[in-house]
């Protein structure tokens, strides 16, 4: 079951991501949003990249590239 905080969690990724889509197709750019909202949404694709790949290729994938196994991390979608 999702719960409130969840839905309003995956609709924050949703808002912030489609806001930014919709900046650079219209050749604006992107507006001031709050910066606990893109914490959040860094917190929950952190998340689910560590979920999908594991810790070692996360960390390797933000600090060691050289050392960055076959399938990529990022992007998370």
């Amino acid at each position: 079951m999702l719960t409130l905080d969840d839905f309003c969690r995956t609709r924050l990724i949703e808002v912030l991501l489609h806001l930014d889509d919709l900046a650079v197709s219209v050749g604006e750019s992107r507006p001031e949003t709050d910066p606990e909202g893109v914490a959040i949404v860094v917190d929950i694709i952190e998340g689910i990249a560590r979920h999908l790949h594991g810790d070692w290729e996360v960390l390797y994938a933000l600090a060691r590239s050289e050392r960055v196994g076959e399938r990529p991390v990022f992007p998370v979608f």
